[in-house]
């Protein structure tokens, strides 16, 4: 029979709404995490960020009736080498010092340090410092710049970060697996749906072609049979849409998923019957 006038399998319906749904529910799992791990975490850590050097700087100043005075100076204020004084005021913290009273400009210190720590490299904070510290060095009568740690006029970051932060709701502190654990879920969510897109590629390639006549059935492999070859039909997963059949030929057990190609459950049925065996699988 010529093979334009054989019938040919198509996916299933139910099984392509299915898979759409689990390609669109991982494809929205990583936009969702892209977006948390890109955008909403790091914004909210920076934000963070600015909340805790208000309060650092707080804890150094003493309100007047004029205003207010820092109780220490720009470079006692400072911080040069960021990741060394973070592991410093770790060690003091985990010691029970920084708890003590007249501690309370490190604690502060120590949560702006560790607030960095979730949005920013501390190595590259050291690297900006370092830098700045050079061309001072190399420069003595020019005018020094601040950086993210090194102030120069505290009066005017103080004011600075005040402003920033004046009519901003202050948000909670990132902890330090909120931003990883969002980069896990775009990953996740992105290679499934690659893998959803690779898996409905495949599936959508395998056709199986029927001839209506001589009730044979070719499967994407190549491979063909009729009910005269037909030995089982095998029906332990049924509620599974799954079904395996042996042929007289002695060659492998053939599964065959009736749940992505329709009418393939149809044509096996219609082999089954007509198959020499009928009646011995029936019974």
């Amino acid at each position: 029979m010529p093979e334009s006038s054989q019938l040919t399998t198509t996916l299933g319906r139910t099984w392509k709404i299915k898979t759409g749904i689990f390609a669109i529910a991982l494809l929205g799992l990583g936009l969702w995490g892209a977006f948390d791990a890109l955008i909403k975490y790091p914004a909210r850590g920076r934000t963070y960020v600015d909340f805790a050097l208000q309060d650092y700087l707080d804890t150094a100043k003493e309100s007047l009736a004029s205003g207010y005075v820092f109780k220490k100076n720009a470079s006692d204020l400072s911080v040069a080498d960021p990741p060394a004084e973070l592991e410093r005021l770790t060690g003091l913290e985990e010691d029970g010092i920084l708890a003590q009273p007249g501690y309370e400009t490190e604690r502060a210190r120590l949560a702006w340090l560790k607030a960095m720590t979730r949005v920013m490299r501390l190595q590259e904070l050291k690297a900006e410092n370092d830098a700045e510290l050079a061309r001072r060095k190399a420069n003595p009568l020019g005018e020094p710049e601040s950086t993210r740690t090194l102030f120069v006029d505290l009066y005017e970051r103080y004011d600075a970060v005040v402003d920033k932060n004046r009519g901003r709701n202050r948000p909670s502190p990132l902890n330090a697996l909120d931003i990883p654990l969002q980069f896990m879920f775009m990953v996740v969510g992105f290679a499934g749906f690659l893998y959803m897109i690779l898996f409905y590629v495949r599936v959508n390639r395998k056709t199986y072609r029927y001839d209506p006549e001589a009730r044979r059935l070719t499967m994407p492999d190549g491979r063909s049979f009729s009910p005269e070859e037909l030995q089982t039909v095998d029906k332990r997963k049924w509620d599974k849409y799954i079904v395996f059949i042996t042929l007289s030929d002695g060659s492998p057990e053939i599964k065959l998923d009736l749940y992505r190609y329709d009418p393939l459950e149809t044509w096996i049925l219609e082999i089954e019957k007509l198959s020499p065996e009928y009646e011995t699988m029936v019974e």
